[in-house]
């Protein structure tokens, strides 16, 4: 995926939220993943529909870092998330 791809999260993918962090359920295999404040932020934007890019943007000002870095991270995040399952491409 590139930064202006925006993800989609398949049917068997399963979020909640608990006290800023993110808990994700991937029913297909049993697996569970965490996220951090941070992270739940990410994940929270790219579930909105938003790209990598505009989620960089939006969060570089309430994280205070470059929305350079901030990119990065979220596409290394979302590779690894399209790695496991738990998101796909969206279709234009």
């Amino acid at each position: 995926m590139t930064e202006n791809d925006s993800v989609a999260i398949p049917p068997h993918v399963h979020v909640r939220a608990f006290d800023g962090e993110v808990v994700i359920l991937d029913l297909s295999t049993g697996d569970y993943f965490g996220l951090d404040e941070v992270g739940a932020s990410f994940w929270n934007a790219l579930s909105a529909g938003k790209t990598p890019a505009e989620v960089a943007t939006e969060l570089a000002s309430v994280y205070a870092v470059s929305s350079d870095r901030l990119l990065k991270d979220i596409l290394k995040l979302v590779a690894d998330f399209e790695r496991l399952g738990l998101v796909v491409k969206r279709s234009a």
